[in-house]
């Protein structure tokens, strides 16, 4: 636990642990929102505020101050961290430690996205990786064969690849000329 939440008191503590602990879900999200949280502590720390001197001024120039010089982080590492903030805050605030959330007001710049970061593989790259696994296959390659079905199902679907994985043979449904994962693949995808 950070000193910074320890010196605030239990209360504090407390609502930290069950915040990270009962509050979120996702595992994924969980963890980020910790090292946003974790950063921050440690930053304050360094700067000599503490929990109950947190103010929206002093939030937002820790904002700040993440996206400065060369080696600053990228604005939407900037959001996650504002929001990773302003929910633990939210949660604090719910369970007594602040009247309100000092984060509450603090905005950070919009962010637009037009394309995103994933390359996309190409219909020529597609043909070429099927011939592949095709030709691999034809040789009694298992491992070949198990890639191409796994590979049909995530561009026939667009489904992410740890949908895919989580699947089970019992998840396909043979209903004569109607086969499907669909309702499967939308339980894992949300998960």
């Amino acid at each position: 636990m950070p000193a910074i939440i320890a010196n605030a008191g239990e209360r504090a503590a407390h609502a930290t642990l069950e915040f990270f602990t009962a509050r979120i879900p996702n595992p994924h999200t969980r963890k980020a929102y910790g090292r946003a949280v974790g950063a921050f502590c440690a930053w304050c720390e360094r700067e000599g505020v503490t929990l109950a001197g947190l103010t929206a001024p002093t939030i937002s120039a820790y904002l700040q101050l993440l996206q400065q010089g060369e080696d600053g982080m990228s604005l939407a590492s900037v959001k996650l961290t504002a929001s990773g903030l302003r929910h633990w805050l939210d949660f604090l605030t719910e369970r007594g430690v602040f009247s309100y959330n000092p984060a509450r007001s603090v905005r950070t710049p919009r962010l637009v996205v037009r394309e995103g970061k994933t390359p996309v593989m190409d219909i020529h790259q597609g043909r070429r990786l099927f011939a592949s696994l095709d030709a691999a296959a034809s040789t009694g390659d298992l491992r070949a064969l198990r890639d191409r079905a796994l590979m049909a199902v995530m561009l026939y679907d667009f489904v992410r690849v740890g949908a895919v994985v989580r699947m089970r043979v019992r998840d396909f449904e043979d209903e004569g000329e109607f086969a499907s994962l669909l309702e499967r693949i939308r339980q894992l995808g949300s998960g």
